[in-house]
């Protein structure tokens, strides 16, 4: 196979991202090969690919925090949910929310909420109100404190 700078080979039916088509050419071995950057895909027919719709899962099981000290004993239930340019993903059993532009973000987001939440109930435990001293204790049915 030749390679050409900027280029890529075709086959039928494959798509990639491609606004601005240079070709077509072919290669030695009789396969289409077009020049493209950005981001409109195009397939080997020269006729424009619809982007696939965005897929937004309904629940997602967490089961990591990222922090060293801290282990999740069971997996939490995310409820997920997009709004327009924001996913935000919500569970019940600690009553926190995370969100961000995209699924990982808003994850990275509720992680990061559940471990500054446990440090900080975890600082005040002997002083905590009745409705604090519930999330504390159900927080720590749910991580693990290694020290």
């Amino acid at each position: 196979m030749i390679e050409i700078e900027d280029s890529v080979v075709l086959k039928p039916g494959f798509t990639l991202p491609a606004p601005a088509i240079t070709g077509p050419e072919t290669n030695l071995y009789g396969e289409a090969m077009l020049s493209y950057s950005g981001e409109m895909a195009m397939d080997a027919r020269w006729r424009r690919v619809e982007p696939a719709p965005v897929v937004t899962p309904p629940l997602l099981l967490l089961s990591s925090l990222p922090h060293p000290q801290m282990r999740l004993r069971v997996p939490l239930r995310l409820r997920v949910e997009r709004e327009g340019d924001l996913v935000s993903v919500w569970n019940e059993e600690v009553e926190e929310l995370g969100y961000g532009p995209h699924l990982t973000a808003a994850v990275e987001d509720f992680q990061q909420t559940v471990v500054e939440l446990y440090t900080s109930l975890r600082q005040d435990r002997e002083r905590l109100g009745p409705a604090l001293q519930v999330l504390w204790n159900r927080l720590e049915h749910l991580v693990e404190w290694r020290p």
